[in-house]
């Protein structure tokens, strides 16, 4: 794809960026389209433009299981870190997850190098502005991260395996509706 002639305007708070297309074919064609940080998308004088707060990508650090155990698997928990990371990047945010590419370079077998790989991982949640628990179950290295990130006041969202919020599972948005706690009691199951 060329590069686009772009356009800059800053408030007293935001940068937008316009960005010119020639059609509007080559629009709707662009990475810019669907992208959620999108503000505003028209024609003028036989030229199209989208324009929106493109380079202010929050940094969202990516709190999964790494480790395998008698329920999960590595590879399961990769493909899980993966998803969370492509859903946090179509929302408009830059993914952390380094537990995705430290074991390619570092053992997490041996005790000194994964303690080197816990220490890289909480340098980057630093500087992140989120951080977003993936998955109900968390593992030893996740409630470290977790407990730095509530030392650095970092806000903490948690989302089940499948990305939907904390606030939107059933049994969060049910606890308090007398027919699906009993519903849930009557099923066994918990809340």
């Amino acid at each position: 794809m060329r590069e686009h002639k772009r356009y800059y305007y800053m408030d007293e708070k935001r940068l937008t960026i316009l960005y010119e297309f020639d059609t509007e074919a080559e629009m709707n064609e662009s990475r810019f389209l669907n992208d959620p940080r999108r503000t505003t998308c028209f024609e003028s004088g036989g030229k199209y433009y989208i324009g929106g707060h493109f380079e202010e990508m929050k940094k969202v650090y990516i709190c999964s299981r790494y480790r395998a155990d008698d329920q999960h698997t590595v590879e399961d928990n990769i493909q899980r870190a993966l998803f969370a990371c492509n859903y946090a990047a179509t929302k408009g945010y830059a993914p952390y997850a380094p537990h995705l590419y430290l074991p390619q370079c570092l053992d997490d077998n041996d005790p000194a190098e994964r303690e080197l790989g816990l220490a890289i991982g909480q340098e980057f949640l630093k500087i992140c502005d989120e951080v977003w628990q993936w998955g109900e179950t968390i593992s030893a290295g996740m409630a470290a991260e977790l407990a730095r990130a509530k030392e650095l006041g970092i806000p903490i969202k948690v989302f089940n395996s499948i990305g939907i919020p904390h606030e939107m599972w059933n049994s969060v948005k049910g606890a308090n509706d007398p027919e699906y706690v009993a519903a849930c009691k009557e099923a066994g199951k918990r809340l």
